[in-house]
């Protein structure tokens, strides 16, 4: 039971809590002389709670003799009296108080609490402030303090709309009807029901622990009552303030679906909740993205789920200036005019009547996609009202007010799949339940469209009528483009409905930019074409920077190459054929020579002439600007980089002949060579993630460029002129860009078409410039590590070869270039097994470079990494050390260089890991670190399918080996394994290395059996394999070796001894005569062993000496005792 003593008694503890909170929280701002958006919006809430308390005490009635009882829930048919009423909301009060004065001692100690830290002890102002701000960035902090400002925020809106129900009831509010109060005060009960509601449902009230809070669940049991009571009231009463206004830029489609989560999100954080006017700030939302993404609908079905909620709805379209005058002209009729009154003075009324209207509306802003109108002055003045703005503008979010949400960006909250797919089979009108094959196919179409809401839309309709069917749309899509391609459409024209709706919205943003003429337009259109033939995702904005800032880099490295050449030719003793010669090859460059500029966007040319980098930069961006304002292309601040949606994508390529396609393919695929640096320029650890990054866009240029020449020759076959074409002019330029291309794609793994593309710059330049040219030099080098990478050691030596006697004939034994190609024939000498040679190449060669270039060089210290590796196949212990000690050297210096990314010092730290694990067991951990940094900083920096990340999972599975954990060993080579046979096959030479380790790791394991089986396998592809040394490469003479440990552990004595005979003969045919490899010392041992022990087993001794197992040769790391 509860009396009106009872209830003042709550209420003034109630304000003595809160006048505690709020002094506590001002002293905590001024002792730290600081201001916090936090603090201040605690302060006004529990300030505003207080004064509220205050209008509680003057509504309590005087009289102590009524007693105010609890009631149970009321029903339909119930009846009271006004007297009884007054009790009903009374025990209702009582309830609220109580909750509030739980809730704000719960954010009192809080507070405290977070200020004074673990210990509870007070700290300095500074300090206080500080940890303040560190316990309020923490998730469960935020969590806790959110649900009690919630939960207050309920309670205080109950509690408010109680007390001006007793007001209505009391009669002192009489300035207006006590018919409108109570319809007025039904519309916040009935709304703060349904908020309550639905943050329950989405655990919005909840704490980690309880599922739903007891304010909560009291706050909705009164507000059922009270709405249950408002619905009892007679007929004509009307419960509610009626809707009076609706008008919507467009009707919700029948098969509207998706973004429901949005739906009630946006409801509960938008729409004002009930409260005193002076109270009341202006709600206003922004909803951006690109055309047909669904911003219109989106509102529409908003505007129409919660229609109830809003006196009225209106919208103006915000597409020009003459368009929001008259739309807005519409509204201000509605406020007295007649249609005759201009639209300005119709649109001053209609804002001024929107300003002063007290009851809730929204005003829907839709298409305001110009830029340059400014929308502050459309907005309806003062703190009334809800407004929805639809918009293409990101820039237009900052219009985005008094609503605890970010804007909606449609380009990048697209549809989800299943939402997509259930949208296009609701259009074409599929009868449900759809099978999977329906929406396999439908998924597909979807997923083309880029889930893209009114290209489902139309989809949908071209399959509704006929136009086609979810099996051949591909095939109508195609067609359709083809069509924008050729054709010019009215925006009206019926016939093509499809291909007209598909691009209208693109079409006239871009026209626009054309029609202003200005540098930035023309920038924007510019660059709008080029990144229409790059990959629509993640272009990043670096690349244009580089293309801007390489041409100072390119250049200056051009004059050190002349003057490089030139000393070289001033050494060359040159005949009258030598000096003939060189005049044909000018006449040849003359020729080859492109007779216009490279084809640039006017920004970029203009940026790449000399100290114009950085403006050209600034222009750049104001370009890019354009776009993104446009919604044409949208920018990750995060990533850095922009996207484009796939229709815009194929809109901006498409809308072109194909002639200007051809020319715009061309200046896409410049501008990324312009941004790619060829060596001895571009070695540090960034310019390898960078070039990383282009193969998508490497790709794509080449696919369109490949497709269009390819269209453009049936076009030209159909004509005389096909007799009088003789293919494809590769200008320095072109052949330039094919070789920066090819270095992305050997970055990549892209073995293959690195070789096909330096295999046609090499032909070039060898009938240009001719074989001893330094740049013939250079690409037939690089040529000959896409053979080295793509397991084709024979054409990559007899390229070297060829090299290293012109470099020796014109250039001297000595000269740098000299001993560059000695190394890397010496390493391909080493891939091809021939390990005598290899090391007598590559001890000339380092030793040549350090006097030339000294010991700190790149160059010296990759030769000296790759002596290490053919140092080490000897296997002595001497040669183990040593390699150790160059692998070191060659880390330390390259890090030293470029950083610990670096390809080249990871290399030399991983050689560094496999000479650790053959030095002994005790190296065992510490190969494992170094390895495992490896790996973790090339999966990071290249992905998990990139060549050298798959490499370093192999050398870490034998480091897993190492220190005994085979299992992890297994599963590292089984995922890599996948990668790699997908990518290589299973004949390539790292594929099958990789399946013997898999084969280690089951020997670790005990199952013999199945490594028997893979190490077999392994042992016959490597004997197959295409430029061996017969059938003793010294990779399968490992396997062998590996193979033999797994026969003797398999107890099969008498095959292990057959396959140490096979290794022994095969080390012996690659060691020089007379010289014993250390591996066949180490196998004859253990081949002893093993035949002393089937003698002893053959012999019948019951009882025969003990002898000690047979010890077999550590290939890979030291298997202790």
């Amino acid at each position: 039971m509860a009396d009106p003593f009872s209830i003042v008694a709550g209420v003034a503890g109630l304000s003595d809590v809160c006048f505690r909170l709020v002094s506590y929280v001002r002293s905590l701002k001024q002792d730290v002389n600081a201001t916090s958006s936090q603090l201040a919006a605690l302060t006004d809430e529990i300030e505003t709670l207080r004064k509220l308390c205050q209008a509680v005490q003057g509504a309590i009635p005087t009289s102590t003799a009524v007693s105010l009882r609890s009631h149970s829930t009321p029903t339909t048919g119930d009846r009271r009296t006004a007297n009884e009423k007054q009790l009903f909301l009374w025990s209702f009060v009582d309830g609220c108080v109580k909750e509030c004065h739980s809730l704000v001692e719960q954010l009192h100690a809080l507070l405290v609490q977070l200020c004074s830290g673990d210990t509870g002890s007070p700290t300095s102002p500074s300090g206080t402030l500080a940890k303040l701000k560190t316990a309020l960035a923490k998730r469960s902090v935020d969590d806790d303090l959110n649900r009690i400002r919630r939960d207050l925020g309920i309670q205080h809106g109950t509690l408010n709309t109680l007390l001006t129900l007793i007001s209505v009831q009391d009669g002192r509010l009489a300035h207006i009807t006590n018919l409108e109060s109570i319809a007025n005060v039904a519309n916040d009960v009935h709304f703060l029901r349904r908020r309550v509601e639905s943050q329950r449902l989405l655990g919005g009230t909840a704490s980690p622990q309880t599922p739903t809070s007891p304010g909560s669940r009291d706050a909705l049991a009164a507000l059922e009552h009270l709405d249950i009571w408002f619905n009892s009231m007679p007929a004509e009463t009307p419960l509610r303030v009626a809707n009076q206004y609706f008008d919507i830029p467009q009707a919700v489609s029948s098969y509207y679906v998706g973004r429901e989560d949005l739906l009630h999100e946006l409801r509960d954080a938008f729409i004002q909740p009930p409260g005193p006017l002076h109270k009341q700030r202006q709600r206003r939302f922004v909803v951006h993205g690109i055309g047909g993404s669904g911003k219109t609908q989106f509102c529409c079905k908003f505007a129409e789920e919660n229609r109830d909620s809003f006196w009225g709805v209106f919208y103006i379209d915000g597409s020009s200036k003459a368009q929001l005058e008259q739309t807005f002209g519409r509204i201000g009729r509605l406020a007295g005019l007649d249609k005759s009154t201009a639209n300005e003075l119709s649109m001053n009324a209609a804002l001024h009547w929107l300003s002063t209207e007290q009851r809730r509306w929204l005003l829907i802003i839709d298409n305001a996609d110009d830029p340059s109108i400014s929308l502050e002055t459309y907005f309806p003045k003062g703190n009334r009202g809800h407004i929805l703005i639809t918009t293409r503008v990101p820039g237009h979010s900052i219009h985005n007010q008094n609503v605890e949400l970010q804007p909606y960006n449609f380009s990048s909250r697209l549809l989800s799949p299943e939402e997509a797919t259930n949208l296009l089979l609701r259009a074409a009108r599929r009868p449900s339940p759809w099978d999977v094959a329906w929406r396999k196919i439908a998924h597909a179409i979807t997923e083309t469209l880029g889930y893209l809401s009114l290209a489902i839309c139309l989809a949908g309709a071209a399959i509704r009528t006929n136009l086609c069917d979810l099996n051949n749309f591909d095939e109508f899509y195609d067609l359709s483009w083809q069509q924008v391609q050729y054709s010019s459409y009215a925006p009206d024209d019926p016939d093509h409905k499809f291909e007209v709706c598909a691009v209208r919205t693109w079409e006239m943003l871009y026209l626009k930019l054309e029609t202003e003429n200005t540098q930035r337009s023309r920038d924007a259109t510019q660059l709008l074409n080029v990144f229409a033939f790059l990959h629509r995702e993640n272009i990043p904005r670096e690349l244009l920077e580089r293309a801007l800032a390489n041409a100072d880099l390119e250049t200056a490295q051009a004059e050190k190459d002349n003057q490089q050449a030139e000393l070289e030719s001033q050494r060359q003793t040159t005949s009258y054929l030598d000096w003939l010669s060189s005049k044909q090859r000018s006449l040849l460059m003359f020729l080859f020579r492109a007779r216009g500029p490279t084809p640039f966007p006017d920004a970029i040319r203009w940026g790449r002439m000399h100290g114009n980098s950085r403006k050209g930069v600034l222009r750049v961006k104001q370009a890019l600007s354009e776009l993104t304002q446009r919604s044409l292309i949208d920018y990750n601040e995060i990533s850095k980089s922009y996207t484009m949606h796939p229709i815009v994508h194929k809109w901006a390529r498409m809308r072109q002949r194909l002639s200007r396609q051809s020319l715009w393919a061309d200046t896409a695929g410049m501008v990324l060579s312009a941004s790619i640096l060829l060596p001895p320029l571009g070695l540090e650890a960034d310019d390898d993630t960078y070039h990383l990054s282009l193969l998508p866009h490497v790709k794509h240029v080449q696919a369109c460029r490949e497709a269009i020449s390819e269209e453009m020759e049936a076009k030209r076959a159909l004509t005389w002129k096909a007799r009088l074409y003789f293919g494809e002019t590769l200008y320095a330029e072109r052949l330039v860009m094919f070789g920066k291309f090819s270095l992305v794609y050997m970055r990549s793994g892209g073995f293959n078409e690195a070789e096909r593309l330096l295999t046609l710059v090499v032909d070039t330049l060898v009938r240009i410039l001719g074989q001893h040219n330094s740049r013939t030099r250079r690409v037939s080098l690089a040529l000959s590590d896409a053979y080295w990478m793509n397991s084709k050691p024979e054409e990559a030596a007899i390229l070297q070869v060829r090299q290293l006697s012109l470099c020796q004939k014109h250039l001297g034994p000595g000269h740098p270039d000299t001993l560059r190609v000695m190394s890397k024939l010496g390493h391909t000498r080493w891939q091809q097994g021939k390990l005598s040679d290899a090391l007598e190449l590559q001890r000339q060669a380092v030793q040549g470079l350090k006097r030339t270039l000294g010991d700190k060089h790149q160059d010296t210290l990759t030769a000296m990494d790759q002596l290490g590796r053919t140092v080490i196949k000897f296997y002595r212990r001497a040669d183990i050390e040593e390699a150790h000690q160059l692998h070191r050297t060659a880390m330390e210096g390259l890090k030293a260089l470029h950083g610990p990314d670096h390809a080249g010092a990871l290399d030399a730290q991983e050689s560094l890991s496999r000479t650790a694990l053959l030095l002994g067991v005790d190296y065992a951990v510490q190969a494992e670190q170094l390895m495992a940094e490896v790996l973790q900083r090339r999966q990071s920096r290249y992905g998990k399918t990139n060549p050298m990340t798959l490499l370093a999972m192999v050398n870490m599975a034998i480091a897993k080996c190492a220190i005994q954990q085979p299992r992890k060993a297994e599963a590292l080579m089984r995922e890599g394994l996948l990668v790699a046979e997908s990518m290589y096959g299973v004949s390539h030479i790292a594929t099958a290395w990789g399946r013997c380790i898999l084969g280690l790791t089951l020997i670790q394991q005990q199952r013999y059996d199945e490594a028997e089986a893979i190490l077999q396998e392994v042992s016959e592809t490597q004997k197959s394999m295409a430029a061996r040394r017969g059938d003793f490469h010294p990779d399968r003479l490992g396997t062998l070796a590996e193979m033999a440990r797994c026969y003797y552990l398999h107890g099969k004595m008498a095959e292990s001894i057959e396959t140490c005979d096979e290794a022994i003969r095969g080390l012996q045919s690659i060691s020089k005569p007379g010289v014993e490899h250390a591996l066949s010392a180490q196998l004859k041992m253990a081949r002893a062993s093993m035949v002393l022990r089937l003698e002893h087993r053959s012999s019948g001794l019951s009882q025969a000496p003990a002898l000690a197992p047979p010890v077999f040769p550590a290939i890979n790391f030291c298997q202790g005792d």
